[in-house]
């Protein structure tokens, strides 16, 4: 099964993110999302979480 990450970044430093995993050459799937303030990474948390864990509901 391939392999799922989720990097929660703000949106200045997503552009070094993504950069970052340009030469990835892992078989998995990145994922990455910003967050607008603190509060707002509990609800990517929620969204992306399900994911990146594999957990269908």
């Amino acid at each position: 099964m391939k392999q799922k990450i989720v990097i929660i970044t703000s949106k200045y430093l997503h552009p070094f993110v993504e950069k970052a995993f340009e030469d990835f050459k892992e078989d998995c799937t990145v994922t990455i999302a910003d967050y607008t303030n603190f509060d707002h990474i509990t609800d990517i948390y929620r969204k992306y979480g399900i994911i990146a864990q594999n957990i269908n509901r």
